[in-house]
């Protein structure tokens, strides 16, 4: 207990001393400081005591408080951006309730403040050439500035290098409230100039331009336009030109008036003058004036069609009346064939338009136009415009004289391209892609060219054929529709007759000296009964079976069929007959056109053996008797071959035609 007493005196009189000697002091670094720089304010406090936290630390310049912030510890600092001599003064800080003392800064500047001036100063008139300077004085050498101008608030131009702005032709529009900026070089320091108000003045002011008469202009009147201004100045000296569709009509005139002394309907138009300063440095131009000049009877009108003469079906066809003159109101009317009326309209235009809209075929025919309005007599009509109608070709397609596809040689084929609509086609006839001339030896065309006629079919003739059929109307595009294809052939049994007509005697002759050579040399070779299918010996090649057999892809098939041999190790000798395609049914009859045989010569298994009375030892040479032949006839007419299934007679047909030259004994 006496311990605790002692401690709360201890701190009772520790708190009284640093009371008695606390002070809170300001540094300003720099105390002097240039535009542009930074000012840092450091507020110092030499005790600090947990009630002291976060107490708020304030700073004052000239009485006014510019920033607070909490305590922290022994010290606080607050940076400034100084951008203008403004900043100069005396700042301080304050911590619970107790002040620093006063610390004085001084800013230096970099430039003075902008002043602008206009010249001229006094009044402005437009067409005078105005000029804004902004004047700056610098305070540090080499200070790099740029200056911008601002009208009503608004900038006339980027920062640039000059200090002044110039408008060579001043207008009244320019009027306003001009001031100018100067920035040093990185844009830390910008200062405004003072206001300058100008005002520009109209020397003239707008021209107002009227006609006499005012009212209607028939042929032959006096027109007579008069270009009006007002003067705010004595004695501008003004210029004056009149103008008509944008046209001038005359030169630069001192005269405020142009005159026709006749007007003709060709002076109608849009028109208007321009008042302008001897230097045209101050140009207004004036209200526009129309005018139309009327004739008593309107002029014969014209009619016209567009697109053209050719309407495209399904489009918009334009019949447009038009009259070179006459006076309003004008009346006009639309005929289809003299006296069918299509369309009455009156108008104060020189032409009107009537639509027929999505043209057909009942829309052709001759079409007119009349025209009167009040000081005519009777209706006066154009000439008549005939309007035809082009239907664009559509459906092509294609046919023939017969539906099959393998066309037989030297048969007459005829190709039609036919079209579901379309006005006088056009017809291009194309093989394999290509498109047909119109002269040839081997087709020709009907007299419309719908009709591909080949009165001989060839080989050369096959392939894929299609047309086109086209037509347009005139200064239009060109309307076409491709057909479907069609393929044609000519069958290969057709091909190949000719060629095998041709081949077969030289290989008969060539099959027949064959066989005879062979005959002489086999004569001692054993009789066979039969002969069967090979058994691949050294080449392990067996023969296939004759159902494995197919129809060759060029519709020429092999029959192959082996013969029996009574002997048990007989060679085997496999032979084929090659014939002309035939349809299924027919396959059974009698195998009448044999284009070739396969001949073979086999070595019996004998040969080269002694007969038992050597020794067993083989002999030296071989005999020729070793050797036999066997071959087949060549269109043999009793034979009877059949490809159905797999089952074939091989014991009466496909042994009819083997014959064996045995070898003597």
């Amino acid at each position: 207990m006496k311990n605790i007493c002692l401690l709360l005196i201890f701190v009772q009189i520790t708190h009284y001393g640093t009371a008695q000697g606390g002070r809170v002091t300001l540094k300003a670094e720099p105390p002097s400081v240039l535009e542009g720089n930074i000012l840092t304010l450091i507020c110092r406090y030499n005790y600090y005591y947990w009630w002291h936290k976060d107490k708020a630390i304030k700073f004052y310049k000239d009485n006014s408080r510019i920033y607070e912030m909490k305590a922290k510890n022994s010290e606080a600092r607050h940076t400034i951006k100084v951008t203008s001599s403004e900043y100069s003064g005396e700042y301080y800080c304050t911590l619970d309730g107790e002040k620093s003392p006063r610390v004085p800064v001084h800013v230096s500047e970099l430039f003075s403040k902008p002043t602008l001036r206009a010249e001229p100063e006094a009044q402005i008139f437009e067409g005078q050439r105005l000029k804004f300077i902004c004047s700056v004085e610098t305070f540090i050498t080499n200070s790099h500035l740029m200056y911008s101008f601002l009208k009503n608030g608004h900038a006339l131009n980027l920062n640039t290098e000059l200090n002044n702005y110039i408008m060579d032709t001043a207008r009244p529009d320019d009027s306003g409230t001009y001031l100018c900026k100067a920035t040093n070089f990185n844009s830390e320091v910008t200062k405004y100039s003072n206001a300058v108000s100008v005002l520009v003045k109209q020397l003239f002011s707008k021209p107002t331009l009227r006609a006499e008469p005012e009212a209607q202009i028939f042929e032959a009147q006096r027109l007579k336009f008069i270009c009006s201004v007002e003067t705010f100045v004595s004695n501008p000296h003004l210029c004056y030109f009149f103008f008509k569709n944008g046209h001038a009509l005359n030169l630069n005139t001192e005269l405020n008036s142009y005159i026709m002394d006749t007007a003709r309907p060709d002076d109608s138009g849009t028109y208007l003058c321009k008042a302008t300063t001897f230097n045209s440095e101050v140009t207004k131009d004036s209200n526009e004036v129309s005018v139309l000049v009327k004739r008593v009877p309107v002029s014969k009108p014209e009619l016209t069609i567009s697109p053209g003469k050719e309407a495209i079906a399904g489009d918009t066809a334009a019949l447009t009346c038009s009259v070179y003159n006459g006076s309003a109101p004008i009346n006009y009317i639309f005929y289809k064939d003299s006296n069918k009326e299509l369309h009455l309209e009156q108008s104060d235009l020189n032409e009107i338009t009537f639509e027929i809209v999505k043209v057909n075929k009942s829309t052709e025919g001759n079409y007119s136009c009349g025209v009167s309005n009040q000081v005519t007599g009777p209706t006066l009509h154009s000439e008549f415009v005939a309007v035809s109608v082009v239907v664009p070709v559509a459906g092509a397609f294609l046919t023939s004289n017969t539906n099959q596809t393998e066309i037989s040689a030297g048969f007459r084929l005829v190709l039609r391209c036919l079209v579901t609509e379309g006005t006088e086609p056009r017809f291009h006839w194309y093989l394999n892609g290509r498109q047909l001339e119109n002269i040839s030896e081997s087709y020709h065309f009907n007299a419309d060219g719908s009709e591909l006629i080949i009165n001989s079919f060839e080989i050369s003739h096959g392939g894929r054929y299609h047309c086109v059929a086209a037509n347009r109307g005139k200064d239009v595009g060109i309307f076409n529709t491709t057909s479907n294809h069609i393929d044609v052939t000519v069958p290969v049994q057709s091909h190949t007759t000719a060629i095998t007509a041709s081949v077969l005697p030289l290989f008969l002759i060539a099959v027949l000296i064959a066989l005879v050579f062979f005959k002489l040399r086999n004569k001692k070779q054993k009789n066979s009964s039969s002969v069967s299918r090979p058994q691949g010996e050294g080449t392990g090649i067996g023969a296939q079976s004759l159902s494995e057999e197919t129809p060759a892809a060029n519709s020429e098939y092999a029959v192959v069929g082996s013969a029996r041999n009574t002997a048990p190790d007989a060679d085997q000798l496999t032979y084929c007959v090659v014939q002309g395609t035939k349809p299924r049914e027919d396959y059974t009859k009698p195998a009448a056109d044999v284009v070739y045989s396969v001949v073979m010569m086999k070595k019996s298994r004998d040969a080269g053996k002694d007969d038992g009375g050597s020794g067993g030892k083989q002999k030296n040479k071989t005999d020729p008797g070793d050797y036999s032949i066997t071959y087949a006839t060549l269109n043999h007419t009793n034979t009877e071959v059949s490809l159905e299934g797999d089952q074939r007679e091989e014991e009466d047909d496909c042994d009819a035609n083997i014959y064996e030259n045995l070898a003597g004994r």
